[in-house]
Protein backbone atom coordinates (compact mmCIF):
# COMPACT_ATOMS: atom_id res chain seq x y z
CA UNK A 1 0.00 0.00 0.00
CA UNK A 2 2.96 2.10 -0.07
CA UNK A 3 2.81 3.32 -3.67
CA UNK A 4 -0.95 4.72 -2.40
CA UNK A 5 0.86 6.99 0.31
CA UNK A 6 -0.10 11.20 -1.03
CA UNK A 7 0.16 13.40 1.93
CA UNK A 8 -0.54 16.03 -0.42
CA UNK A 9 -3.51 14.40 -1.98
CA UNK A 10 -6.09 17.11 -2.02
CA UNK A 11 -8.58 15.36 0.15
CA UNK A 12 -6.21 14.99 2.42
CA UNK A 13 -4.75 18.74 2.26
CA UNK A 14 -8.52 19.72 2.58
CA UNK A 15 -9.41 17.36 5.90
CA UNK A 16 -5.91 18.93 7.22
CA UNK A 17 -7.57 22.61 7.23
CA UNK A 18 -10.48 21.60 8.55
CA UNK A 19 -8.96 20.30 11.50
CA UNK A 20 -6.50 23.89 11.85
CA UNK A 21 -9.79 25.87 11.38
CA UNK A 22 -11.37 24.18 14.08
CA UNK A 23 -8.26 23.92 16.49
CA UNK A 24 -8.04 27.45 16.11
CA UNK A 25 -11.59 28.82 16.75
CA UNK A 26 -12.27 26.67 19.90
CA UNK A 27 -8.30 27.16 21.27
CA UNK A 28 -7.54 23.44 20.81
CA UNK A 29 -3.81 22.41 20.22
CA UNK A 30 -3.02 20.13 17.50
CA UNK A 31 0.26 18.74 16.55
CA UNK A 32 2.04 16.69 13.85
CA UNK A 33 4.56 13.99 13.48
CA UNK A 34 5.79 11.78 11.08
CA UNK A 35 6.93 12.66 7.59
CA UNK A 36 3.80 15.46 7.32
CA UNK A 37 5.64 17.04 9.97
CA UNK A 38 8.10 17.98 7.12
CA UNK A 39 5.99 20.40 5.22
CA UNK A 40 6.15 23.95 6.18
CA UNK A 41 3.01 25.91 7.46
CA UNK A 42 2.74 23.73 10.72
CA UNK A 43 2.96 25.33 14.24
CA UNK A 44 4.29 22.26 16.17
CA UNK A 45 6.52 19.61 15.45
CA UNK A 46 6.99 16.56 17.47
CA UNK A 47 9.96 14.87 16.68
CA UNK A 48 12.31 12.41 18.69
CA UNK A 49 15.66 13.20 20.22
CA UNK A 50 18.26 11.38 17.66
CA UNK A 51 20.08 10.85 21.39
CA UNK A 52 16.67 8.23 22.22
CA UNK A 53 17.00 6.19 19.24
CA UNK A 54 20.15 3.99 20.60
Amino acid sequence: VANLHEPLHPAVIRILRQIVEIERREGIPVSMCGGMAAFPGWDELTMINPGELA
